[in-house]
């Protein structure tokens, strides 16, 4: 009895001390574990749920596999080894420790510090394992940036010091003893004043030692000496280091070697300055001479005027008219070097007001219209629906920007067509970026003019300028008025083939400009009230893009035909209030297709209305083509008023005939 009563009392004990470990155990915030020699946890604490997302049952019925990550199983079975042979050996197992990465639940893993030893009972034999696994992923991440930061103080391409807070060196990276000459060991435990020049003035020193006592970051230069006196520039930023009580405990500075911006920076200045200098010396003497030649040419072409009022000879009025196209050229030419000489001087000023883009470009139109007549050039407007009618600008400005542009391409284009085409960029509340393009048939530009084309006083090539005329500043006016007004012009060109100038410019639109617009219309437009039925006749698919929108906005039905044989028969097939037709057309032109259109009417008392529409218009075609037989006529490109006024008085012309007949 006495024998049971002592199995008893040592049951109960080792109860409770299972149950002291079990509350020990669930209480740690590491978490316990036990593991027979085989690898099978036997027990395993809630703590484990912290750790992977697994409960203490779902990891005691895994395996190895599923608790340790791959990387880290071979480090396992090894530590595993180690202690079987331990045992084997009857050696103590004690303090195995091992650093694992292990699978979580959520499939993500996470980095433990693991330390073993073996259980043993009173007589000294090995029981089981018991394991302890802390979650040092946080030291683990940390550890990580230390390395980066080291690598990055290492290899930085700036020098990095750290001093006490009396300035004595602890810390110096490599590039400090490149670039000074001093090793890492020389260099620790002395002040940096050790690389004082002498040239870098004394209140700087000043500054930096108030600055940063009073716990604030210190930012400028110094001119310092290397170990073999090689004198260099520094720019600096110094902070202050505090512990965790806030306390100022060192002090780190970050220095850039900038000797060889300081050289490059000083030859810039001085470049600048001189290059300044010379264009104020040039800009003057350009301003003064325009000027100075400006004022007789001026009387100059007055008395030519006054010539030209006096009786002459034919031989006589040849000649004024050639001394009157010579003295044009020379003022378009002294203008031009005024033009460039007050751009220069910064003296140019830009003005902002509204108006409208698409007339600007039909006046410059008009000041070359008989120049492409004269070479039969077709000019086309491509103008988006979506741009603004009204904007805010230069008018002044861009008119000469476009008529320079313009200009070149009539003077540079033997036959062919040039086009403009007008398009959005950029649209943000009032403010809109045109791209207005100036597409030429004409010589073309090689690539190796290209990179001078906008220099003063260059044209492709002597030659051409001999050729052509002119100074060669055109272009470069107008790329710099455009920079002016927040712009740029650029260019596309191939030989033989043509040019494509690109005016890239910022317009402000004016508040209510669409109501605007509709009111100054409706007042100089008179709407008709029932839409008409309109055949369009063009051959040029911007143009017929152009007027077919044009038409449209204005509840006009409008059918397009390509050519003379296409309209008539869009006109055996429908009726029309009214055709608009391109008298330049290929295959069968526009007088051709009216003498067709008459000759079907002949004998009834119909009359179809049809308008010439040009754009070779020149004085007296437009009485030429109504003794053709034409209704109305209209020249290119086409302005929206005068348009619908056209057409406004040929439907009031029919209403007319009708009521006669």
């Amino acid at each position: 009895m006495e024998n049971a009563d002592k199995i008893k009392m040592l049951e109960e004990t080792l109860r409770e001390s299972e149950n002291k470990f079990r509350l020990l155990a669930e209480n740690a915030s590491d978490n316990i574990w036990t593991m027979d020699l085989d690898g099978r946890l036997t027990f395993v604490s809630q703590s484990i749920y912290k750790i992977r997302g697994f409960t203490s049952a779902e990891a005691m019925a895994q395996s190895m596999e599923e608790v340790i990550a791959p990387d880290s199983l071979a480090t396992v079975f090894a530590k595993l080894e180690e202690i079987n042979t331990s045992v084997r050996l009857g050696l103590p197992v004690e303090n195995i420790r091992a650093e694992l990465e292990l699978l979580c639940k959520d499939g993500s893993t996470v980095w433990t510090e693991v330390n073993i030893n073996g259980m043993y009972d009173s007589d000294g034999a090995f029981i089981q394992l018991v394991g302890v696994t802390r979650d040092i992923s946080e030291r683990k991440r940390t550890e990580t940036e230390l390395r980066k930061l080291s690598r990055v103080v290492e290899q930085s391409p700036v020098s990095i010091m750290i001093t006490d807070v009396y300035g004595t060196l602890e810390f110096v990276n490599p590039m400090f003893s490149r670039l000074t000459g001093y090793s890492a060991e020389e260099a620790i435990g002395q002040n940096p004043r050790m690389l004082k020049s002498g040239n870098t003035p004394a209140e700087t020193h000043r500054n930096l030692w108030l600055t940063i006592s009073a716990g604030n970051t210190w930012e400028g230069e110094f001119h310092n000496k290397g170990k073999d006196g090689t004198l260099f520039w520094e720019h600096a930023v110094i902070s202050p280091l505090r512990d965790t009580a806030g306390v100022v405990t060192h002090y780190l500075a970050v220095k850039e070697n900038i000797t060889e911006k300081k050289s490059i920076m000083a030859q810039l200045v001085a470049a600048k300055e001189q290059a300044e200098s010379a264009n104020r010396a040039k800009s003057v003497f350009l301003s003064n001479m325009s000027h100075e030649i400006r004022t007789p040419m001026n009387g100059v072409m007055g008395m030519i005027q006054l010539i030209e009022l006096t009786d002459m000879s034919e031989e006589q009025q040849e000649y004024v008219i050639s001394l009157k196209s010579s003295g044009k050229n020379l003022l378009s030419l002294v203008n031009d070097i005024l033009d460039l000489s007050k751009i220069e001087a910064g003296r140019i000023s830009i003005a902002t007001a509204e108006f409208e883009l698409y007339q600007a470009i039909q006046d410059v139109y008009l000041m070359q219209k008989s120049v492409m007549f004269a070479k039969n050039l077709k000019f086309n407007i491509d103008f988006a629906e979506d741009f603004p009618v009204l904007v805010e600008g230069d008018q002044l400005r861009v008119k000469q920007i476009m008529l320079n542009l313009i200009g070149n391409a009539v003077k540079f284009t033997a036959q062919g067509s040039i086009t403009i085409s007008v398009q959005v960029l950029e649209k943000h509340h009032r403010q809109i970026t045109a791209q207005i393009s100036v597409t030429d048939t004409g010589t073309g530009i090689s690539a190796e003019a290209l990179d001078n084309i906008f220099k003063p006083f260059v044209q492709e090539d002597g030659g051409i300028t001999r050729r052509f005329g002119g100074t060669g500043l055109g272009l470069t006016i107008s790329r710099r008025l455009a920079e002016h007004m927040g712009g740029n012009i650029s260019v596309e060109s191939t030989p033989g083939v043509g040019s494509s100038f690109k005016l890239v410019i910022p317009f402000a639109i004016p508040l209510d400009s669409e109501k605007r617009v509709e009111t100054v219309q409706n007042s100089e437009v008179e709407k008709d009230s029932v839409p008409l039925r309109i055949l369009l006749v063009e051959d040029n698919p911007v143009n017929m893009k152009f007027i077919r929108a044009l038409l449209g906005k204005h509840g006009h039905l409008v059918t397009t035909a390509e050519n003379g044989r296409e309209s008539l028969a869009a006109l055996e097939r429908d009726r029309f209030d009214l055709v608009l037709m391109d008298v330049q057309m290929p295959v069968m032109n526009g007088e051709e297709t009216l003498c067709e259109i008459r000759r079907k009417e002949s004998g009834t008392s119909s009359h179809q209305m049809v308008i010439a529409v040009t754009a070779n218009a020149l004085h007296g075609e437009k009485k030429q083509y109504l003794e053709a037989g034409f209704d109305g006529y209209i020249s290119k490109p086409i302005g929206q008023k005068e348009l619908l006024n056209e057409m406004k008085r040929v439907i009031l012309l029919r209403a007319a005939h009708n009521s006669e007949s």
